[in-house]
This record gives C-alpha cells, structure tokens and sequence, in this order.
C-alpha cells in the first residue's frame, strides 16, 4: 500500500473530521486508531515515523486550539530576573539582597 504525501494529509483529515462528526463507529475508530481510520479514507498509509494524535473537543469548548513545538530557549536564572526586574546586565547594586539578578548574582562575587 502507498503512503500519503503532505498535499494528501490535509484533503483527508477534512474528510474524517467530516465523517467522525457523523459516524459514531468512525468517530470511534479515529480516537482509539488514527493509522486505521486514515488508511479507510484514503486508501493509503501514514508515512512512517509520523505521528499522529487525536483529541476529542470537549463539549462546551468552541475550539481546541494545538500548539506547535516550543522552538525557544530556557532563560537562565539571571536572565529571568533581568527581564521581569528590568536591570541591566551590569548590577549597579553593592549587595546580593538588592541586585536584580536576586541572591545567586556573581557580579559582586567577581
């Protein structure tokens, strides 16, 4: 059997979500096996290596929105208190206590 390609994915999640709304057997078959209820649509298997998870909209939820992959870094500790304190990365300060960069601060320590 074939695999779907990117251009195909979409044109047949809008069918299984279109299905799934109506068809409580299929709704079913989607929730508990999406590689299934892909291959039923399209006639066609999901790549491998991709990953597929489905969520049901909870009733009285408009919409659910899926965020995509935190692409960010970490901010460090010091980072965190400059930008919430707004201090330079020079502390002006001649104590631990009231340096921005909070009691872990190595500019005095130097």
């Amino acid at each position: 059997m074939s695999t779907l390609i990117n251009h195909e994915m979409q044109k047949t999640m809008d069918a299984i979500m279109k299905k799934a709304a109506a068809d409580k057997d299929f709704r079913k078959l989607v929730l508990d096996d999406p590689y299934a209820a892909i291959r039923s649509v399209a006639g066609k298997d999901v790549p491998t290596g991709c990953r597929i998870k489905v969520i049901e909209n909870e009733p009285g939820i408009d919409r659910t929105f899926v965020l995509p992959n935190f692409t960010g870094s970490e901010l460090a500790d010091a980072q965190l208190y400059s930008v919430a304190g707004g201090a330079s990365p020079l502390c002006p300060f001649d104590s631990p206590n009231h340096c921005a960069f909070g009691p872990d601060c190595t500019t005095l320590q130097q």
